[in-house]
């Protein structure tokens, strides 16, 4: 799924000046992992507060969640 402020390109809309119009996909694997990748080259989401250093990333379930613009998402198992 792709988050961002564009309704007619994300599926998750999240309506905030701090994040861009196509901000990052989210993805659930097979093993029920999120993986993060960022569309484009100007995109920071954070992963426990922390910059990710890879276009892409694992979300484990250890992982608070991840940041988008001042946004956060909070990861949580059940």
């Amino acid at each position: 799924m792709l988050t961002g402020r564009d309704s007619i390109q994300c599926n998750v809309v999240l309506l905030n000046t701090s994040v861009t119009r196509r901000h990052e996909r989210l993805s659930l694997d097979i093993n029920k992992t999120w993986r993060s990748k960022k569309p484009g080259p100007t995109n920071d989401p954070l992963i426990n507060g922390e910059p990710i250093a890879l276009r892409s990333h694992i979300l484990w379930s250890w992982d608070r969640g991840f940041t988008l613009g001042i946004i956060e998402l909070v990861n949580r198992y059940d």
